[in-house]
């Protein structure tokens, strides 16, 4: 986690909008999911070069492509409807964290072990 913290300090990318515009739901992992149609590109190259730092300091990770979402319920047993319409929601970051997740009986918590200002 040190060296993945210290790779992530090398990491820049500027301040980053993404509209939530897509209800979504993955099946296996029963999560229901808001997130954007399409990935801002300035985003995904976040998530390239963020993937890049934990492969630097030995860490693997998946090849699949970054979806950005906002996970909305865990263990979700019903899919939404196909079609629902939504009012774009739109987020503005300034920072970016680095969470590790913590399984217990009543859930799942996050904690922030530490962040990074995005630039203008």
């Amino acid at each position: 986690i040190e060296a993945l913290m210290d790779n992530v300090t090398g990491v820049r990318a500027g301040a980053l909008q993404v509209s939530l515009d897509e209800l979504g739901y993955w099946p296996k992992p029963r999560i229901l999911w808001l997130g954007p149609v399409t990935t801002p590109a300035p985003v995904a190259l976040l998530a390239r070069d963020l993937r890049r730092a934990a492969r630097t300091a030995q860490i693997s990770v998946d090849n699949r492509d970054y979806r950005a979402h906002l996970t909305i319920a865990r263990n979700c047993l019903t899919p939404p409807p196909a079609a629902v319409m939504l009012p774009a929601v739109i987020l503005t970051f300034s920072r970016f964290s680095l969470f590790e997740s913590i399984n217990s009986r009543h859930g799942v918590r996050y904690q922030a072990l530490s962040s990074w200002e995005l630039g203008p």
